[in-house]
């Protein structure tokens, strides 16, 4: 069986280690599956992965001046901005509605993991 390899730097796969590498197929990573990303213009966003289970999700934020991105959830003292799952959604709610800050949600694999 094929397998894909990914050594660090000056490190020849042939004899580089477990932890010399960037990436070995013959673990199981997190596989991502769909990324979101758009403007938070309601006080819940609703996003179809369909996936039938609640899945692995990761968010960010774009918010604040200056911008930076910060990890959801995320409260700033004034908005607090939250995300969860199920079967078949994604939903992103923040309270108060901020002014048009950027999302990304991504979604991973993980059903067996």
């Amino acid at each position: 069986m094929s397998k894909l390899v990914i050594s660090k730097p000056n490190i020849s796969i042939e004899s580089a280690r477990p932890r010399d590498m960037v990436f070995d197929s013959n673990y199981n990573y997190i596989k991502i599956y769909k990324i979101f990303t758009g403007t938070i213009s309601s006080a819940t966003i609703t996003l179809s992965h369909n996936l039938n289970y609640v899945p692995l999700v990761f968010g960010w934020l774009k918010s604040g001046t200056p911008s930076s991105w910060v990890m959801l959830p995320y409260s700033d003292g004034t908005t607090k901005t939250v995300y969860d799952a199920d079967v078949t959604n994604i939903y992103i709610r923040q309270d108060p509605l901020g002014s048009g800050d950027t999302y990304v949600v991504a979604v991973a694999f993980n059903r067996g993991v």
